[in-house]
C-alpha cells in the first residue's frame, strides 16, 4: 500500500457493520479512530445541517434566501458538535482544540461571502415573563386550561448573515479540502495506515457524496438478511435492559419490508464503495475477507490478530434468528413474500443458541 486510505464502514439500522470494523482491527496497519475500543460515531458529515446537506441544498436550486440559512445552520450545528462533549460522537474541542471549527470556518470563507447584516436563519426563543406565568397559573385554575409557556416568544438573530453561490466545481473542492482535513485530524504520524471511520455516511448518500472525497477514501456497506433484521428489532432488541430506545422499525411487517427494500440502494455507481452481506463474514469467511482485503489494497500477513476480534464461530448465532421461536413464523413468512429477492440464500439450515446471542450491532458483544 503506497498511500493512507480512509475507509467508511457503513450499514442501515442493525446491519452488522460493526463485525467489519471488529475484523478490520485484526490487521496490523488498520487503525480505528479515535478509539480502538470504544463506540465513536462520525456523524460529522451526515448530521442535520452537516456537509451532506450543505453541497446538496447549495447545488440544486440555491438562492440568496437558502444558502444564508444553510451556512448558518452549518456553523450552528458544526459548533454544537465542536463544543459539547458528547463521548460517542463530536467532542472536537475535547479531542483537537480549535482545528475543527477552524476547518469548519475555512470551508465556509471558501464558498461565501459574509454580510454585515444578521441571518434570515431566525431562531424562535422564549423570554420568561413573571405576569404571563402568572396569567396561565390563574387559567390553569379557575378554567384547566393547559400551560403553553412561561415567557414572551421573540426572533432570535445573532449569527453572520452570508451569501454562498460558489459553482459546482468550487462547492466540492472546498468539500473535498474539508474531508481531508476532517481525516487529518485523527492522523497518527504513520505514514502506511488505512484508518476507519465509523458511519460516516449513510449507504444512499454513496454516490451523491462521492464528489466530496479524494480517491484515497473508500466504502464498505453492511447488509443483512430482513427476517434476521425484523425479528432482532421488533422483538429481541428492544426489550434488551442495555437499549434505550423502541423499536426502530414499523411493527407491521409489509410496512416494513416496504420501508426496507425502497431504503436499500443496490446500483450504486460508486467504484470506491463495496457491499458485503455480514452473513457472508460468516458463511463464506475467506472469500468476503479476501474481497475486503484486495478493495482495501490488505495483504494477508498483516492480518496478525485473525478471528480474535471477529469470530465467525461467535457470530453465527447472530444468524437466522428468525428460526429462535414458532410464533415468529408468519411474520417471516410475510416478510419473504414481499421482498423473496433480498432474502440471504443461506447455505444450511441452523437455529441459534438464543444464550449465546449477542446484543444489537451498536451495543458491541454484550450477552441478551
Amino acid at each position: 500500500m503506497e498511500s493512507k486510505i480512509n475507509v467508511a464502514v457503513t450499514g442501515y439500522f442493525g446491519t452488522g457493520s460493526s463485525a467489519v470494523v471488529d475484523l478490520l482491527k485484526e490487521y496490523e496497519n488498520v487503525l480505528v479512530v479515535p478509539y480502538e475500543n470504544q463506540s465513536y460515531e462520525h456523524n460529522v458529515l451526515y448530521h442535520h445541517g452537516g456537509l451532506y446537506d450543505v453541497c446538496t441544498l447549495l447545488s440544486r436550486g440555491n438562492t440568496l434566501y437558502t444558502s444564508d440559512k444553510v451556512i448558518s445552520t452549518f456553523i450552528t450545528e458544526m459548533k454544537r458538535l465542536n463544543d459539547y462533549n458528547y463521548v460517542w460522537f463530536g467532542s472536537y474541542q475535547k479531542m483537537f482544540g480549535n482545528s475543527f471549527m477552524n476547518l469548519v470556518y475555512e470551508f465556509v470563507n471558501s464558498i461565501a461571502e459574509k454580510r454585515e447584516d444578521k441571518t434570515t436563519n431566525h431562531i424562535v426563543k422564549t423570554r420568561f415573563s413573571v405576569l404571563k406565568a402568572a396569567a396561565q397559573f390563574a387559567l390553569h385554575l379557575t378554567q384547566k386550561r393547559r400551560f403553553s409557556n412561561y415567557g414572551v416568544k421573540y426572533i432570535y438573530d445573532n449569527e453572520e448573515a452570508y451569501c454562498a453561490l460558489p459553482t459546482e466545481r468550487e462547492l466540492y473542492d472546498a468539500a473535498k479540502k474539508f474531508t481531508s482535513g476532517y481525516f487529518s485530524l485523527f492522523d497518527n504520524g504513520t505514514e502506511n495506515e488505512v484508518k476507519i471511520f465509523d458511519h460516516i455516511i449513510w449507504p444512499g448518500q454513496i454516490d451523491d457524496f462521492q464528489n466530496c472525497f479524494d480517491d484515497n477514501f473508500k466504502m464498505i456497506i453492511v447488509d443483512r438478511d430482513p427476517r434476521d433484521l425484523y425479528i432482532l428489532d421488533q422483538h429481541i432488541w428492544s426489550n434488551n435492559a442495555f437499549r434505550k430506545s423502541k423499536a426502530h422499525f414499523p411493527a407491521d411487517t409489509v410496512a416494513f419490508s416496504k420501508e426496507w427494500k425502497n431504503t436499500l440502494v443496490e446500483g450504486f455507481k460508486n467504484p470506491n464503495a463495496m457491499r458485503i452481506h455480514f452473513e457472508d463474514l460468516i458463511y463464506d469467511y475467506e472469500n468476503t475477507v479476501n474481497r475486503i482485503e484486495k478493495f482495501l489494497g490488505l495483504k494477508k500477513e498483516q492480518h496478525i490478530h485473525e478471528k480474535e476480534h471477529f469470530n465467525p464461530k461467535d457470530s453465527i448465532e447472530n444468524t437466522q434468528v428468525f428460526r429462535v421461536h414458532k410464533e415468529w413464523e408468519e411474520e417471516v413468512e410475510t416478510i419473504a413474500k414481499l421482498v423473496p429477492d433480498i432474502l440471504y440464500k443461506f447455505p444450511y439450515d441452523r437455529k441459534p443458541e438464543r444464550e449465546k446471542m449477542f446484543a444489537d450491532d451498536s451495543m458491541g458483544k454484550v450477552k441478551i
